[in-house]
């Protein structure tokens, strides 16, 4: 197994993501939810081969939770880096400053509690525009939360493309990003994304590289919808 290295620590070059073990999701998902005696053994096989990332986020149903209890009950908290992401409503945007601000320290309070630790080791904005919005108010009060040791490291999963990426990038408290990479997808190393992140040591995360299972596909599998 490969180790980047990841500021003080070493960070596993695959690392496992979980969107289902808190909900029915993928296109190629034909057993809905996984288990809990399987996220155990999804665990304990991680520990074993030396896998020590888990990406999860305050969406993905009960997935933050589940892994809470499953990390305490066969003894690993400490074995995993942990990385989730913000959620907060729809319309934010229309909210008042104050409202905001609560909804950023609920999700966060809400991840520690269900994750059942002290400090989250990365933590992502679930969406760019999170970053810039009304000056900062989110994005500050989250840098403010990691020098209180909520958050170790700060960060932004990019929902569309290279452009988001690269103006993040200007930004010196980002210390990682979370991007849609596929082996067909050649626009990251196209803009030089990869390039700069690996020139300002920004960690960069990959999410969705068999397309929510699509590329494992048969052809005769793939939603109708999906080849039209």
């Amino acid at each position: 197994m490969e180790y980047p290295p990841f500021k003080e620590r070493k960070i596993s070059r695959f690392g496992i993501g979980t969107v289902q073990f808190g909900l029915d999701y993928g296109i190629n998902n034909k057993t809905g939810q996984v288990p809990y005696s399987d996220v155990l053994s999804i665990f304990e096989t991680a520990l074993e081969n030396g896998v020590n990332f888990i990406d999860t986020s305050r969406v993905y149903g009960t997935s933050e939770e589940t892994i809470g209890k499953a990390l305490r009950e066969i003894g690993a908290v400490d074995d995993f880096i942990l990385c989730t992401k913000l959620d907060i409503s729809e319309n934010y945007h229309e909210k008042s400053d104050e409202t905001v601000r609560g909804e950023v320290q609920d999700s966060l309070r809400q991840s520690l509690e269900a994750l059942r630790i002290d400090t989250i080791p990365v933590y992502l904005l679930h969406r760019p525009e999170h970053r810039t919005f009304r000056d900062g108010l989110i994005w500050d009060y989250l840098k403010e939360a990691s020098t209180k040791d909520m958050i170790g490291r700060l960060g932004v999963s990019i929902a569309d493309g290279p452009s988001e990426a690269i103006e993040c990038f200007e930004d010196p408290a980002l210390e990682a990003i979370q991007i849609p990479y596929n082996v067909f997808d050649a626009r990251w190393d196209k803009a030089g994304v990869l390039k700069v992140a690996s020139e300002r040591g920004i960690a960069v995360f990959n999410r969705s590289s068999y397309l929510k299972g699509l590329l494992l596909m048969e052809m005769d599998e793939v939603p109708e919808q999906v080849t039209e």
